[in-house]
């Protein structure tokens, strides 16, 4: 059987502050080699359809319920 991906989390944050340009992440591996730095920063949502993974595909969908 082969195996799935687990569905991605998308979340819909309210602001309250200003955010870093950029932050550091890594990727772990379950602790079965090094880990993976990367560094995450923010893009406009135009340039969102070149999100990795197919990823930009899900901004246009509302599953998150928005305080009015």
């Amino acid at each position: 059987m082969p195996v799935r991906a687990p569905a991605p989390h998308v979340f819909h944050l309210e602001l309250t502050e200003l955010t870093p340009e950029s932050r550091a992440s890594q990727e772990d591996h379950d602790g079965e080699q090094e880990p993976t730095h990367f560094e995450c920063f923010w893009i406009p949502l135009e340039a969102a359809h070149v999100l990795q993974s197919g990823q930009g595909a899900l901004l246009g969908r509302d599953s998150c319920p928005r305080r009015r």
